[in-house]
């Protein structure tokens, strides 16, 4: 599912940095304030956890993928709280 998370992160216009191998995804915005923003946005909702993290010394979005739990319907829903929070951060 990180494989997942990254390639639909990345049809929304997030940055990932990393290669996902396993159950990591680091991404950012098109700025460092845009990007912890958005974090702190994505923390408010309720909806998922991630935090942050830096990155060559860079603000980053640090998400992990650990619960067996999770599903296909998680991670799609979890991407939609990431583009509304981007969204919500540019309107700021």
């Amino acid at each position: 599912y990180a494989q997942l998370f990254a390639r639909l992160l990345t049809e929304n216009d997030f940055v990932v940095l990393n290669e996902v191998i396993f159950n990591q995804v680091i991404i950012s915005c098109e700025t460092e304030q845009l990007t912890q923003k958005t974090l702190a946005l994505v923390q408010q909702s309720g909806e998922c956890w991630c935090g942050g993290s830096k990155w060559h010394n860079k603000s980053v979005i640090r998400i992990s993928l650990c619960s067996w739990a999770t599903t296909e319907q998680d991670v799609r829903r979890s991407v939609g709280v990431f583009v509304k929070a981007r969204s919500q951060a540019v309107e700021s």
